[in-house]
Formats: C-alpha cells, structure tokens, sequence
C-alpha cells in the first residue's frame, strides 16, 4: 500500500504530509504486458477498482466495462470524479484493489500492468 509520509518524492522535495490539500485520480490505463497487444476484450468483461485504507469507508476508484465487438488493446478506465484521496493516503496504509470480471478463462497466462497517475494538490507557503 502507499504510505505518504515515507514517499521518497516527497520528503526529497522537503514536503510533509500536512503540505498535501488534495489528491484526484487523474486516470487508470491497464495494458497487457505479457504477451504483448493482447486484445483484452475477448478476456475481460469489467474491471473495478476499490481504494481502501484503516480508519475509512471503502470507495469506489474507476471502472470499465468492455463491450462486445470493440477491438481493446488498452483500456482507459472511467475515473470517479472528485474523489479526494488524502485522507486514505495520509492514513497508516492505503491500498487499491480490482475486482475483474472475465468472458472467458484465458487460453494463455495473461499478465497486465496498471498505471494509476495521480494529481496531488500542494501548499507549500
């Protein structure tokens, strides 16, 4: 899970915890990674994604859902607007889950690899 206060990136940038006002999903991008260019809509049917930390309710992240006959190789998922992550980030440990749903088993061993790019919102004065 993430810890805040023991970001490398901010405690280089002499940037406390305290410091951050807010933090938003910008977005979630999943590609396959092995093998490579795999179409992902003849395996996957949804993917959600849950952000979790001690001391706070579960919420909801992103999702997508994959509709037959679309060709998807890389999946840009549906972001929940306006979901401040700071207090989950600044608690002991946040952590984000995916709940997958598939069409079918997969014929082959199918890894994916999940881009999460955050804006953090920062009061240094």
């Amino acid at each position: 899970g993430l810890k805040l206060s023991a970001t490398k990136e901010f405690s280089d940038q002499g940037i406390d915890p305290e410091d951050v006002d807010a933090i938003f999903v910008q977005s979630i991008k999943i590609v396959a990674t092995s093998p490579e260019n795999t179409r992902l809509d003849t395996i996957l049917e949804s993917i959600a994604f849950t952000v979790q930390a001690p001391g706070q309710d579960s919420k909801s992240l992103a999702r997508a859902d994959l509709a037959d006959g679309t060709e998807v190789r890389e999946i840009d998922c549906e972001v929940v607007p306006d979901l401040n992550l700071k207090p989950f980030a600044t608690s002991d440990a946040m952590s984000v889950s995916a709940d997958i749903s598939l069409k079918q088993k997969p014929l082959f061993t199918t890894t994916l690899r999940t881009t999460i790019t955050l804006v953090v919102d920062i009061d240094v004065f």
